[in-house]
């Protein structure tokens, strides 16, 4: 599967990704998507036709919000997909 094929099935089911990581030779760079997932997807040009070799997600608190937990509000929640391409 390629990398435009992950994020459009990812887009079908209505999901809220905060940010990808891409990982390729033992680097890997850092898209935001949300509000500027159009405008990040054009920076990804490079990477979109590469194979997927495996991907995750995982779920983390940001370090802004820690504040928040005291003040008896929700953390907010940051939400990235790890993608390795070959």
């Amino acid at each position: 599967m390629k990398v435009r094929d992950l994020l459009e099935k990812i887009d079908y089911v209505d999901s809220t990704l905060d940010y990808a990581v891409i990982n390729y030779s033992g680097s890997d760079e850092r898209f935001e998507l949300g509000a500027f997932k159009e405008e990040n997807l054009n920076k990804m040009t490079g990477y979109l036709d590469k194979e997927v070799k495996a991907f995750s997600f995982w779920a983390d608190y940001s370090d802004d919000a820690y504040g928040d937990i005291d003040d008896g509000m929700l953390p907010l929640i940051v939400t990235t997909l790890w993608i390795d391409i070959e």
